[in-house]
This record gives C-alpha cells, sequence and structure tokens, in this order.
C-alpha cells in the first residue's frame, strides 16, 4: 500500500480542503486506508466520502488520468462557487503531491 502519498492526501485535505473531521485520528485512518488501497490496486473501484456521511457533498474519486491517484468530487445538488474554488485548490495541490 501505498502510505506516504494516502497520509500526504488526508493532510492535504485537513489542511488546504479545510475537512476539519480529518483531524480526529480514526475518520483519518479509515480515508487513508481507503486511498492506500487503491493507490496499491487503481483497478478496484473507489470512492471515499470525506465529510458528513449524511450529506456526502464531499468525495475522493479515481483520478483522471492518473490510476492509483486521487481528486476532489463535489456532490452537492447545486453546486456553489466557493465548492468549484475548493476543488480548483484542493486538485491543485493533488497535482503537487502526484508530481513529488
Amino acid at each position: 500500500m501505498d502510505l506516504d502519498y494516502a497520509a500526504s492526501v488526508v493532510e492535504l485535505l485537513e489542511q488546504v480542503g479545510g475537512f476539519t473531521d480529518l483531524s480526529n485520528p480514526s475518520i483519518a485512518e479509515v480515508v487513508r486506508n481507503a486511498v492506500a488501497r487503491y493507490a496499491a490496486d487503481p483497478t478496484a473501484e473507489f470512492e471515499c466520502i470525506v465529510d458528513n456521511p449524511g450529506l456526502a457533498n464531499w468525495r475522493l474519486r479515481p483520478g483522471r488520468n492518473e490510476p492509483g491517484r486521487v481528486r476532489l468530487a463535489c456532490y452537492r445538488y447545486q453546486e456553489t462557487q466557493a465548492d468549484v474554488e475548493r476543488v480548483r485548490r484542493v486538485d491543485a495541490a493533488l497535482e503537487q503531491i502526484r508530481r513529488s
């Protein structure tokens, strides 16, 4: 499993994305393990909710062009400009992780 990549994704989501629930070690571990499993087997189906599971407005999805890497997706019924900016900001930071 690619734990370094997964740990970087979780840290980025908390710090850059503002997903403060990821400061809870139990929640962070679930997301980190899901990302690491997908990174190790990019042929597997993947989706990981990163906000309130009852709302599920924010999810990690497979990267568009890089198997095993993830992107942020907004599933809010009516996406706001702030949502669009959040996706851009987080995905740009995720791109930096992919390059390193």
